[in-house]
């Protein structure tokens, strides 16, 4: 679906622009007594997908669009909120995007954009608006109910709670019994890293549910937008293979024995990773890392945190929701969640840098951690490590309570 976004293409559809499914045009933004009929046009283009341009006149006989008729910027946007919030059944979300002819203007053409909803179908005055050809019509019986089941599809295609616990359970030999991942050792204590990335409002991406292409796109930016930093986490490659996971789920999975890129043998950890795609719009990633390595000379064993690869993996599941939500046109905030749990009483890897390990006698211990934060797609794709930090950054304070912090560590490495 085209969306104009700048002057010139505005001037564009006005030089041979033809109304169509899904692109309508509106000489005004109509009254406040016109709110219902605003609020029809909307839920129509809720269904497959479609953009309404208010300053842009149109010949009702040909449907072409005749000539720019700007129209006054201010209060325009908030009103076409209000109009959604309060007219449309359930609320579908709509990206507003002023356009002006010169920079600083106050009269101009609002696009909205509506994308295909998951929600459809959105009811206004009882019945349900749709686009036919270039006029607004209404849905019948039989397509509301076809759209309701579409509905609970999609939104009843989550994973089975038991087969996402086997994703991450540590690996058995055939007798049951934790694998030693060819350490020569078992690693049975754990360290998980969860984040989960839901955009706020309801969104669906555009390629759903055949997600392959937009998710492979979404690796090869991160890549190389991680890349222009001088460094890369080992968790951005977790993010490689994608396959289908029923309708609406797209899953990646990998296992690592040794991630940690400067680490001696016998502190590199075992790793398994995965993340889960929703073309609803939600990105969730969980890593699990096998932390018991042991200690030497008869002084016990030690827990390690791995920190820095922590730390590494919470930036490179940042800078990839960043790309892929930068797809979704919808999307403007997202909620990010993190979890971190297993790391109590783990000590910091920095510790394990030192010329031995065994003699420090007061180690920093890592304690469990949840945290949330909101974001704008835009940081997310600029600045993933500022995300990262913030969500990160509570769970670090036992570790780096004086500079330099983990982040100016991995930006020099």
């Amino acid at each position: 679906m085209w969306v104009p976004r700048t002057w010139e293409e505005i001037r564009g559809l006005v030089d041979g622009g033809e109304e169509s499914g899904v692109l309508e045009f509106k000489g005004d933004a109509g009254s406040k007594n016109a709110n219902a009929e605003m609020a029809k046009d909307l839920a129509a283009m809720s269904v497959a997908g479609g953009v309404v341009t208010y300053g842009i006149a149109e010949d009702r006989k040909t449907r072409m669009a005749v000539g720019v008729q700007k129209l006054s910027l201010a209060g325009v946007a908030e009103r076409v909120q209000q109009v959604v919030g309060a007219h449309i059944a359930p609320s579908c979300h709509v990206e507003l995007i002023p356009i002006t002819e010169i920079a600083g203007d106050l009269e101009g053409v609002l696009v909205a954009v509506v994308r295909a909803s998951s929600l459809a179908p959105h009811m206004v005055g009882e019945r349900y608006p749709c686009r036919r050809g270039t006029v607004t019509g209404y849905l019948t019986e039989t397509e509301v109910a076809q759209l309701y089941e579409r509905r609970a599809a999609m939104h009843a295609s989550l994973p089975p709670a038991a087969a996402a616990v086997e994703l991450f359970d540590p690996p058995r030999t055939d007798d049951g019994t934790p694998d030693a991942g060819g350490q020569g050792q078992l690693f049975e204590h754990l360290g998980r890293l969860r984040m989960m990335f839901q955009p706020i409002g309801p969104s669906i991406h555009p390629a759903a549910p055949w997600l392959a292409d937009s998710l492979r796109a979404a690796y090869d930016r991160a890549v190389m937008a991680l890349a222009t930093r001088h460094w890369q986490p080992i968790a951005i490659h977790w993010l490689q293979r994608w396959e289908p996971w029923g309708t609406e789920l797209w899953t990646t999975l990998s296992r690592s024995t040794s991630l940690a890129r400067s680490a001696p043998g016998s502190l590199a950890p075992s790793s398994l990773a995965g993340v889960f795609a929703y073309s609803h719009g939600r990105l969730s990633f969980q890593t699990t890392r096998y932390l018991h390595i042991p200690g030497a000379g008869g002084h016990g064993e030690h827990l390690c945190a791995f920190e820095h690869e922590v730390a590494g993996a919470a930036i490179a599941f940042a800078a990839f929701a960043g790309e892929l939500y930068s797809e979704i046109e919808s999307v403007g905030r997202v909620q990010a969640l993190v979890e971190l749990a297993g790391y109590d009483g783990a000590i910091a890897w920095a510790c394990t840098r030192a010329e031995a390990v065994l003699g420090i006698q007061q180690y920093p211990r890592a304690y469990n951690h949840t945290g949330d934060q909101m974001s704008d797609v835009s940081e997310l794709r600029q600045a993933p490590e500022e995300l990262a930090a913030r969500l990160i950054d509570p769970w670090l304070v036992p570790f780096y309570r004086d500079q330099p912090r983990i982040w100016t560590a991995l930006s020099s490495e």
